[in-house]
């Protein structure tokens, strides 16, 4: 983001400066544990550049295998852990996974684990039956804004398929991720955490006749980073009182008079506007200490968000009592994990004929809630 050109200009003083090739410095920040996309790799002085911070990359690997500093590229997402015990970790963390299907080098479309995606700048290299990593971002309309693709012909990772993403239609055995159907009666669930619509989950397993069949689910939750940890990415919602706001469609994170803003205030806090977010743990939330504003993704944003104001009617609860929908002005409206209910209001007491505003975002065409506060 805007920390690489001062970092770059840093490293390359250095290395004008220092005619015995030593390396300069890493200046890898106080957080416990960061996630961003690779800026910089430099072969020479095995670091790389992530967040504007540099980082020794002596240590890499993606699902238990050891890689090299040479399969790293620019754009790829990674997840740095400077508390490792063996010093600092990069482990890959892609979004898709897994073997190219389908491929369309003129409208640079492709496509794996049954989702169709598109990257301007796909290789021509790249061909059918080749293993990949797809790092992305969430997109306005739900799906993926793709970074970088990467192909790897290491036989230890070809066949580890994994899929990111915001799970909806779930089930007892199935949900769907993107319109993917996943099977996860088999997998194993990080944590032994309860799946909910709505959550951002990483499943690996594989893709097979239309289906991708779960090994392993895990949460994606920022928890993993540690209790001090910084997260680059795009601002999914945001409050109308800009008192918090969800990154990379996983975390909201609260906001308030201890939070800092660097290259913009709270004003620009809008859906689409790409940020590095410093966060401690507060309770059970995330106080953002630090936030530093980069260029806007784009202007679609504001057409996948909705604001409704009226009478409640329609509710329809699980047997627990969870509320899953309910109607405001003859629209539907959905509730998921991220759905929180303010000015007193649960579960319980959401009932028929109260007055309430809703804010939320539209995926896949369905209206879901993201704050419920009654009407004054």
């Amino acid at each position: 983001m805007k920390k690489l050109f001062l970092a770059t200009v840093i490293s390359a003083s250095l290395m004008a400066c220092n005619s015995d090739d030593s390396s300069p410095s890493i200046t890898e920040p106080t957080q416990q544990g960061v996630e961003g996309t690779i800026e910089l790799v430099d072969l020479n002085t095995n670091q790389i550049t992530v967040n504007g911070h540099n980082y020794s990359a002596n240590n890499i690997v993606y699902n238990g295998t050891q890689l090299d500093i040479v399969d790293l590229k620019k754009d790829m997402t990674v997840t740095i852990s400077t508390a490792d015990q063996d010093g600092t970790q990069v482990r890959l963390n892609p979004t898709i996974a897994g073997a190219v299907t389908k491929i369309n080098h003129t409208n640079k479309t492709f496509t794996i684990n049954g989702v169709d995606l598109q990257f301007a700048n796909l290789s021509d290299d790249i061909d059918v039956g080749d293993w990949v990593m797809v790092s992305s971002l969430p997109a306005a309309d739900g799906g993926y804004t793709v970074l970088s693709v990467v192909e790897f012909d290491d036989v230890d990772l070809i066949g580890q398929s994994e899929i990111e993403g915001l799970i909806s239609n779930l089930n007892s055995n199935t949900f769907e991720l993107t319109n993917i159907t996943v099977n996860y009666s088999s997998a194993e669930i990080d944590d032994n955490e309860t799946l909910l619509n709505g959550q951002w989950v990483e499943v690996k397993g594989e893709f097979t006749n239309g289906t991708f069949n779960a090994t392993e689910i895990d949460v994606e939750d920022y928890d993993d980073l540690g209790d001090n940890n910084e997260v680059e990415g795009v601002i999914t919602w945001v409050a109308n009182d800009k008192t918090s706001f969800e990154l990379n469609s996983r975390v909201r994170f609260l906001v308030n008079n201890q939070t800092e803003f660097d290259d913009g205030s709270r004003n620009n806090l809008i859906a689409g506007q790409m940020v590095e977010v410093s966060s401690v743990r507060q309770g059970d939330n995330r106080l953002a200490t630090d936030i530093e504003f980069d260029e806007k993704d784009n202007d679609e944003w504001d057409k996948f968000e909705f604001e409704l104001d009226g009478t409640v009617n329609n509710v329809v609860k699980t047997p627990t009592g969870k509320v899953t929908s309910f109607s405001i002005n003859g629209q539907t409206v959905l509730t998921d994990a991220k759905t929180t209910y303010d000015d007193g209001l649960n579960q319980v007491n959401f009932i028929d004929g109260i007055n309430v505003e809703v804010e939320g975002v539209k995926i896949d065409g369905n209206r879901v809630a993201r704050e419920i506060e009654l009407n004054d």
